[in-house]
């Protein structure tokens, strides 16, 4: 009879612990699997930055070389095309980013457009700093 409790109770701590285990590897790996995708996020959003500003400055080219060439009235239409094509590039770029993550963590992103994205990598970058 006390053989018996014992392997009871055994057998109780064992199956506790494996959950136990289970709960806290699997808590720890969601932590990781965020703090990586964060980083990757924010990696992301430092090199679509980077091109964003390149897009803006061969814009800025575009203009000063077609400037003398051109009517205001074309130049205003060619910089409304330009500043269209280029939000709707940025909007592309944030859909991208977001749909790419895994769908459990997507709750996680605090960005949803281009304005607060670019808030979040300056945010996430004072706190580097």
């Amino acid at each position: 009879m006390l053989a018996e409790s014992e392997v009871i109770n055994s057998a109780l701590w064992f199956f506790l612990g494996t959950l136990s285990y289970r709960f806290i590897s699997s808590l720890i790996f969601s932590a990781r699997s965020l703090l990586i995708i964060e980083e990757t996020i924010i990696h992301c959003l430092r090199l679509v930055k980077y091109s964003d500003k390149s897009y803006e400055a061969a814009l800025d080219l575009k203009e000063e070389i077609y400037k003398s060439n051109k009517t205001s009235e074309e130049l205003f239409k060619e910089r409304e095309a330009d500043k269209l094509l280029r939000d709707t590039w940025r909007n592309m770029v944030i859909v991208a980013i977001i749909s790419s993550c895994p769908r459990t963590l997507r709750a996680a992103i605090k960005f949803n457009d281009w304005d607060s994205a670019m808030k979040y990598l300056r945010k996430f970058q004072k706190d580097i700093q």
